[in-house]
Order: C-alpha cells, then structure tokens, then sequence
C-alpha cells in the first residue's frame, strides 16, 4: 500500500540590499514573530488487501498409495492367503495407515469402504509422503465368515414302520484366513457330537457332511456351532412324516 503525503513547500524569498560598509557595523532586526506555513495533508483511500487463497498440501507425516499398472486386490491380511475384501483402481489413490514388519504388505484405507482397511502388496505400488513413520500393523485374527447349510430331503413321509430314515446334511465353512476352526454338531433332540477341528492353510472353504438316522416322526434341527476362533452358528430344519 503506498500513501502519498502532499507537503505544500515552502519559498522563501529574501531580498538582497546593497549595502554600505561603515566603522560601525550594523545589524538587521530579526521578526518579532516567526510564522512557519500550515502544513496539508490530503488523506487518500486506503486500498483493501486480500490474501490469496491457498490450497493445503499434504501434511508431510502423511503416505499414500497408487497401483503402479493394473488393479490392485485388497485383501483381509498381509499375503495372498487372506481373502480379498476389497481393490485399489488404476488412478485412485488412497492413505497408507500401516505396514507388515518387513514393508511387503501396506495396510491402507480402503477407497470402497470408508472407515475400513485392507492390505495391498507393496511391490506393485507407488507411493509418497512420508513411509518412515507408518507404525508396524500385526496380522488380523482369522474368522469363520459364513457358513451354508442344507439338508436333503428337508421333508419326507414314510410308513411308521419304516425307521430309522436318514437325513443327509452339508455345511459349508468359510473363513477369512488361514487358522484352526474349532467345531461341533447339535441337534434338536439333545445329541451333540464331540468337538472336532478343521485346518485352513488359507482363505477359502470347505465341506463338513453329516447323516442324522430319526427314529420317529417329528421336526428336527441340527445345527453347525462354530466354537471358535469366532463363536457363530448356522442350522437347517426338517421333518419327517409317518402313516
């Protein structure tokens, strides 16, 4: 901003008289009074100045991911043993919140599910900011995520001499990871079959079977009971007729 000060200026104008030199010297009488002008000032406008606006970077504590060439699978944990529960696109990018021990695996925000997370390899990624400071994430906890279960035939009628009949029952475990499935069978009549463990290598499912004789007509339930590593269960119904 600049001011301009307008000074009204001052001339003095002093008149010279021939003067003669005598023994005596001779002074000139000063004012009584002096008066110095009045000084001017004509105030301007002062100009109003506004900041540009500025456009936040990234903080510099903060790394982010991109793939290199092709779609990334974002998966539940750090190795292709873990399910995929998410993907990375070619263009997106997406905040790294963490790392495996050995900075193989990233584990970031997942751009398909906002508050959650997954991993994605890091060899077939770019990324900036600042990867010093990611914090070490441990592996997750591997868990059944679904069972499915049926029952054939789910309904019959027999003459009432004709038991014991046999029901035919599949279950479809699946879990999240590789881990030990802890398990067991119940059924409606007070029957429970010993605690038996099923083993995955990794992400996937597999086929439990089970044939249940009935000795009478009646409604029946058997259920899977998942004891761990996550408690959960899943059940079919049936019934059987006489005449």
């Amino acid at each position: 901003m600049q001011r301009r000060l307008w000074i009204a200026s001052l001339t003095l104008t002093v008149g010279l008289h021939a003067c003669s030199f005598s023994s005596s010297p001779t002074s000139t009488p000063l004012p009584s009074s002096a008066t110095s002008p009045a000084r001017t000032d004509t105030p301007t406008a002062i100009a109003t100045y506004v900041l540009p606006s500025i456009t936040p970077s990234p903080t510099s504590s903060l790394a982010f991911v991109s793939p290199k060439e092709q779609r990334l699978n974002c998966r539940f944990g750090p190795g292709t043993v873990y399910t995929i529960i998410g993907a990375l696109d070619v263009g997106q990018t997406t905040q790294i919140a963490g790392k495996n021990a050995d900075e193989s695996w990233w584990y970031i925000h997942d751009p398909g599910n906002p508050g959650g997370f997954c991993w994605v390899l890091s060899e077939i990624t770019d990324t900036t900011g600042n990867l010093t400071g990611l914090p070490v994430v441990p592996p997750p906890g591997v868990s059944v995520s679904k069972i499915e279960m049926t029952v054939d035939p789910p309904h019959r009628s027999v003459t009432c001499n004709g038991f014991p009949q046999t029901f035919y029952i599949t279950a479809e475990v699946t879990v999240n990871g590789p881990g030990i499935v802890l398990w067991r069978w119940e059924v409606s009549t007070g029957e429970v079959s010993a605690d038996t463990t099923l083993t995955f290598t990794e992400s996937g499912t597999q086929v439990l079977e089970y044939y249940y004789q009935t000795l009478s007509a009646n409604d029946y339930v058997v259920r899977l009971h998942v004891l761990s590593p996550n408690e959960t269960f899943e059940q079919v119904n049936f019934r059987i007729d006489c005449t």
